[in-house]
């Protein structure tokens, strides 16, 4: 039987984030499942003040570690969260504990996630070090993290014990996974857990509108997508869908897609994309505020 850990947790779960980004619908099983693509902003503090929409924003990607805490404090970054109506957002860091500073200075805002991590040289080898176990259960009983990730795993690592390990933990605790990786990873998380929630960052490896289909088509109730530094896959140089996409985008029924913007340089280019869909983003963003 597996176990259940619930804990006293302040900020909004995000589960709760999610049953609002994307509400269920009653249609048939093609747009149920292609419902839960899951397109929205990283980075969007860095919208330039001129051109800031005045839609909710909810961040599903972003990071707050060393180098960043360096640069700028929890206060500055809420401060730009105010500023550009970021009402809700997704952190992870290394090491972890800059997640938790975030968290700490904001807690109906940051959903941190725990870093698999102690350090960057961590990154590209955990999943073959069992003492990447040693402490997870540990760190996720004396903080409300609400997910794990993200890490990084590839198709040749799909039978990781490691990574069953943190797919069991993820299940027992109610915990969603942020991965980035192949396909075959996903497929592997949900043979091992179907009832785990998974987000898949940056349009996963393979980012074509027929492959992403192909996959939430597979698993049609647990798993999220997001676009995160992939605007260049999706948008053009004004800013607007490509051909290939819009298709995806009308057969999909997405609720709300917002894409990435890495710097304000590239944003003002993705305004026009953005003032064309804010009559789809409206009642879903209302849906999400605290």
């Amino acid at each position: 039987m597996s176990r259940r850990h619930p804990k006293p947790i302040t900020a909004k779960p995000f589960k709760n984030w999610l049953s609002t980004i994307s509400k269920p619908k009653q249609h048939d099983d093609h747009e149920s499942f292609l419902r839960h693509t899951l397109l929205i902003t990283s980075l969007a503090a860095l919208i330039p003040a001129s051109q800031a929409n005045t839609l909710p924003i909810f961040d599903s990607h972003s990071h707050y570690s060393l180098a960043d805490s360096r640069v700028l404090s929890p206060a500055q970054i809420i401060s730009r969260y105010d500023k550009y109506n970021v009402i809700g957002a997704v952190i992870s860091s290394t090491p972890t504990s800059k997640a938790e500073l975030l968290y700490q200075h904001a807690p109906k805002r940051i959903i941190p996630f725990l870093s698999l991590y102690k350090t960057k040289a961590n990154k590209p080898n955990w999943m073959l070090d069992l003492n990447t176990l040693n402490d997870i259960e540990a760190q996720l009983d004396a903080f409300p993290y609400q997910g794990i990730g993200e890490f990084h795993i590839f198709k040749q690592d799909t039978y990781s014990p490691v990574l069953k390990r943190i797919i069991q933990i993820a299940d027992e605790r109610s915990l969603m996974l942020q991965i980035h990786g192949d396909a075959e990873i996903v497929d592997r998380i949900f043979e091992i857990s179907p009832n785990v929630q998974v987000i898949w960052a940056h349009l996963g490896t393979k980012p074509t509108p027929d492959f992403l289909a192909s996959l939430l088509k597979r698993h049609p109730q647990n798993l999220y997508i997001d676009t995160s530094v992939r605007d260049g896959e999706f948008i053009d140089d004004r800013g607007r869908l490509n051909p290939e996409w819009e298709g995806f985008s009308s057969n999909t029924k997405i609720d709300y897609w917002l894409p990435s913007t890495p710097s304000a340089h590239y944003a003002a280019h993705r305004r026009p994309y953005l003032i064309e869909n804010a009559p789809l983003a409206e009642p879903i963003a209302t849906g999400c505020s605290p």
